[in-house]
């Protein structure tokens, strides 16, 4: 191991007291002194005696110190790819569920834009109307026309 990885114990000016700096970590120079840094929010090291720490993916984040790619978590509004590799917008007809963190299909029916954050951005597809306060939305009947503006059938 080369000695630029390693930090010297504080009060010591011997290398055979230096240390690898700890996952999570990463070697910087403070005062013209090797030390170990936490890993900033959004970034982090798996490995012993880093100097740099990684980032997580576009719209992803951590806490500071973070040691693993699986502590990044992705923003409200993103979910993991299926391969964990990226954070994406949801998907049209789906919306961020916020206590799973995942993209979640909206209801048979209703529809929403792409991104939504929540599924009261979840509204009944043209043709439909809501009943059941707001929890079913069904086809207009024969001789009713769809209002647009209302989104009620008449």
């Amino acid at each position: 191991m080369s000695y630029d990885k390693l930090f010297y114990l504080s009060g010591s000016v011997d290398y055979l007291d230096c240390q690898a700096c700890p996952r999570g970590t990463y070697v910087d120079n403070i005062d013209n002194a090797k030390m170990c840094v936490a890993c900033p929010s959004a970034k982090y090291n798996p490995y012993w005696a880093k100097t740099v720490c990684y980032d997580c993916s576009e719209h992803g984040y951590t806490v500071e110190g973070s040691y693993n790619s699986w502590d990044c978590m992705c923003n409200i509004g993103y979910a993991r790819s299926t391969d964990n590799s990226v954070c994406r917008r949801c998907n049209a007809n789906q919306f961020f569920h916020d206590t799973s963190g995942e993209c979640r299909r909206c209801r048979d029916n209703y529809i929403s834009l792409e991104g939504s954050v929540s599924h009261d951005e979840c509204q009944c597809q043209v043709g439909y109307t809501e009943e059941n306060d707001g929890t079913v939305c069904v086809r207009c009947i024969t001789n009713q026309l769809f209002d647009i503006q209302s989104g009620e059938c008449t």
